[in-house]
């Protein structure tokens, strides 16, 4: 497909019950066999083209973490094949037709098309097989790619009418209308940096971090239960903050002062942010938020809320209740790095 001229294709995916087997991989051969133990355990119940789903938001740190699966007319629970529902999204997607081995410069091509749109990704890329999977010649496989859109404008929007009432959240919202998936990143960021400046004169510091917080991506349910339980058999935090930061594969390790928990978070591009000389430079290399980049320079540091709504996912259910966070750091705001604090009660700390 490299000579090809992409057609790149906006849609909206339901929801789907799957059947699967989620391990590492090593070698993309290596999901050859796992289809077909599927096949083998879903039969007649396989109602649609087989798919793998990628992990990134995951502690693995051998091979990749992915899914493979096939949609299925009923639940299905067989040795390491289990079924749930997988959650629709908006995607962008193109189709490929070729060998597998050729397909990461096409993915590559559709993220970086995703990302022109200013629209920044969720953490699980999919590849549906129209045909196949493996065929016998590789040139005959085709595949559907899909990269996935976080829904940063639709979390927003239902936020600020929540929080602040729909007049107001209306005010905020002024030329939304305007903003499609197929806007470009700078007309969105644009429309994004306008917002949060009409956010920031009308509503309370508390208001916005209670808006822009639940606009984050969702860590994943795995990653929040393992970190909780560990709570729940020790009580202490500082045992959660030791387990983090020997788990988390590309998330900097947290640290405690008193009764307040600091976390930052890696650059994007770790190469060319220890390069960055000037601000727009560690803007570029440290933000991960497609808008942001687009937005140089004119990004008010309220934003950055929505990098500690992904630190107060976590905290708040480890810990079982609402926790004060805190921007006490933004590269938007002319910091080298964001750093965000987590207030945190004193029966979560043993002496």
């Amino acid at each position: 497909m490299s000579e090809e001229k992409r057609e790149y294709e906006y849609k909206r995916i339901d929801d789907i019950l799957i059947a699967s087997i989620r391990a590492p991989v090593f070698k993309r051969s290596e999901l050859k066999g796992r289809f077909k133990r599927l096949k083998a355990a879903c039969g007649e119940r396989i109602s649609g083209p087989a798919m793998t789903i990628y992990h990134w938001d995951t502690d693995v740190r051998d091979g990749l973490d992915m899914e493979a699966a096939y949609p299925v007319s009923e639940p299905i629970e067989s040795g390491d094949v289990h079924s749930r529902v997988l959650p629709g999204f908006d995607a962008f997607t193109i189709v490929y037709r070729g060998p597998y081995d050729e397909m990461a410069k096409a993915f590559s091509e559709l993220h970086d098309y995703r990302f022109s749109r200013g629209l920044a990704a969720e953490l699980n890329p999919r590849e549906v097989y129209l045909t196949g999977p493996f065929e016998e010649n590789p040139e005959d496989n085709i595949t559907e790619l899909q990269t996935t859109i976080h829904p940063w404008e639709s979390r927003f929007k239902e936020r600020l009418c929540e929080v602040l009432g729909e007049e107001k959240g209306l005010m905020v919202l002024q030329g939304s209308e305007n903003i499609t998936p197929l806007s470009s990143a700078e007309e969105r960021s644009d429309w994004v940096v306008s917002a949060i400046e009409r956010l920031d004169r009308i509503a309370e510091e508390d208001e916005k971090c209670q808006v822009i917080t639940k606009c984050a991506h969702d860590r994943p349910v795995e990653d929040i239960q393992r970190f909780k339980e560990i709570f729940e058999k020790t009580q202490d935090i500082d045992e959660v903050i030791r387990a983090y930061g020997e788990n988390q594969a590309w998330i900097e390790k947290p640290h405690r002062k008193g009764r307040i928990l600091y976390t930052s978070k890696p650059p994007c591009d770790p190469e060319a942010y220890a390069k960055a000389r000037t601000q727009d430079e560690i803007i570029k290399a440290y933000c991960f938020c497609p808008v942001v980049k687009a937005a140089l320079g004119k990004m008010p540091k309220t934003f950055c809320y929505c990098g500690a709504g992904w630190a107060e996912q976590l905290w708040n259910q480890v810990v079982g209740q609402p926790l004060k966070i805190e921007v006490v750091k933004s590269v938007i705001d002319g910091d080298d790095i964001c750093k965000f604090a987590v207030h945190l009660p004193d029966h979560v700390i043993k002496a």
